[in-house]
């Protein structure tokens, strides 16, 4: 009915707040609590409005305040009876944000237990699964990617919200978010791709002076004249010198040095010319191929989901950083992972 699309429309999630640490529980939040643990533990709905007013009263600068007033209207309202398992949902991802607070983000993270991180992630999946609720899937995927720092289920279940979700503008953020997330991990690949092309154009001089070998691989880092970053510039130049030193080039000393390839050339008058290629091999080029690898299996998740079944229009790069391009949730208490 009318009374329900009103509400869905009114339902913002907040965005949580990351930036609560070591607080002390403030009294304000403290009769919130008690008022949910009224209302959802013991039935109590008198008594869980009488704790909202007095927050309304006390506190009414609080951001525990307006929340409360909202829920006081509605459940005093009998025309709302039949939405109120709308809102009941919203207090119940309060209580778990609550919980997460309390016990996790306001704790010293030396003191943080896996125990606890555990309990609030599956209050998340009960209540996501129990009532296919895109929210609290949305909810799942901050603490993956915020605090579990776990990058595949992070995109997980952001796509699942997505895919469940009936708000069109939150479905377009969400959108939006996964494509940056998806181009950074592509924008990746690509140039770790370009690193292991320098790095074997470089074994094959080093090796046994196979020069066409090697300027077969750089030019595959520039082939298309872009030149968007270092390692392609670096590609042609030293692709460049090849060329045009090939008749000479045993008249080079080639060695490495730190951070780079050098050429010497001693000259008729003993004087040495020196020529210098950056090399990018200080780091280890096993956990390039790791990332390669790791990066194509998150980019397996997006290959096969609704983004693509449907019109990609939201794609707007106004920055490289995905984390701006959150959409709000609807928890004053949830934490703000995205405003770094």
């Amino acid at each position: 009915n009318q009374a329900e699309e009103d509400l869905k429309e009114e339902e913002e999630y907040f965005i949580p707040n990351i930036n609560i640490k070591n607080n002390v529980v403030l009294e304000d939040s403290l009769l919130f609590i008690i008022a949910e643990k009224l209302f959802f533990d013991f039935n109590q709905m008198d008594l869980s409005i009488d704790k909202h007013k007095e927050i309304i009263k006390k506190y009414p600068d609080s951001k525990y305040s307006l929340r409360s007033n909202k829920i006081v209207d509605r459940l005093l309202d009998t025309s709302t009876i039949n939405i109120q398992n709308l809102d009941s949902l919203s207090l119940l991802r309060d209580s778990v944000w609550n919980k997460f607070n309390n016990n996790i983000i306001s704790l010293d993270s030396s003191l943080n237990n896996s125990e606890s991180i555990k309990e609030v992630v599956n209050m998340f999946e009960d209540i996501a699964i129990n009532y296919n609720d895109f929210y609290s899937y949305y909810s799942l995927g901050l603490i993956y990617e915020n605090y579990l720092y776990d990058p595949y289920l992070s995109i997980k279940y952001y796509l699942k919200s997505y895919k469940i979700s009936d708000n069109k503008k939150f479905k377009n953020q969400i959108k939006n978010k996964m494509l940056l997330i998806e181009n950074d991990l592509n924008k990746e690949i690509f140039f770790l791709n370009k690193k292991k092309n320098y790095l074997k154009a470089i074994d094959f001089i080093m090796v046994d002076l196979n020069l066409d070998s090697a300027t077969a691989y750089l030019k595959l880092n520039y082939q298309d004249n872009s030149l968007k970053n270092k390692i392609e510039t670096e590609s042609k130049k030293l692709d460049e010198f090849i060329t045009n030193n090939k008749d000479s080039i045993n008249n080079f000393k080639i060695y490495i040095s730190n951070d780079s390839l050098i050429l010497g050339k001693i000259n008729l008058i003993d004087s040495v010319s020196y020529e210098y290629f950056r090399y990018y091999k200080n780091q280890d080029s096993e956990s390039d191929i790791d990332k390669i690898i790791k990066n194509n299996y998150l980019l397996s998740l997006f290959k096969d989901s609704i983004l693509y079944n449907e019109p990609i229009d939201t794609l707007e790069i106004k920055n490289d950083n995905y984390q701006n391009k959150m959409p709000n949730i609807n928890n004053d208490i949830a934490p703000n992972f995205n405003k770094k």
